[in-house]
C-alpha cells in the first residue's frame, strides 16, 4: 500500500503537541501490521504501538545504547543515511517521528 498524500497534507493533520496520540489516531480501525520505526531512539513510539496491539515492530536507530524496549521489539543498529537492509514492501507501516529535523534535506 502506498501513501497518496503529500507530506504537507499529512503534517497538516498532526499538530506539534501531543504528536503520538495524533499519529496513533490515524491508525484507528486499522489492523496492526509489520512496522518500522525509524529513527526509534529509546523506543518511546514503539512502546505506544505495542499498547495498541502491534507486535511485529522493527526499530532502527544509530544508537543502540539509548534503546529501552528489550524483548518487545526487534532492534537494528543502522544509519538512515545508508541504504536500509529491507526489501521493498517489507512493512505495512513505516513511522519516522521526531527524526526529519536531523536530516540535511528531508524533502
Amino acid at each position: 500500500m502506498r501513501c497518496t498524500k503529500t507530506e504537507g497534507e499529512i503534517l497538516a493533520h498532526v499538530p506539534d503537541e501531543n504528536l503520538y496520540p495524533q499519529v496513533l489516531g490515524l491508525l484507528e480501525g486499522k489492523e496492526p501490521g509489520k512496522t518500522l520505526d525509524i529513527p526509534s531512539g529509546e523506543g518511546a513510539f514503539a512502546s505506544e504501538l505495542i499498547k495498541k496491539g502491534f507486535s511485529d515492530i522493527v526499530c532502527l536507530d544509530i544508537n543502540r545504547e539509548d534503546f529501552k524496549l528489550s524483548g518487545h521489539a526487534h532492534f537494528l543498529t543502522g544509519d538512515v543515511y545508508d541504504r536500509l537492509p529491507f526489501k521493498d514492501e517489507s512493512f505495512d507501516y513505516i513511522f519516522c517521528l521526531e527524526g526529519l529535523e536531523h536530516f540535511v534535506n528531508p524533502f
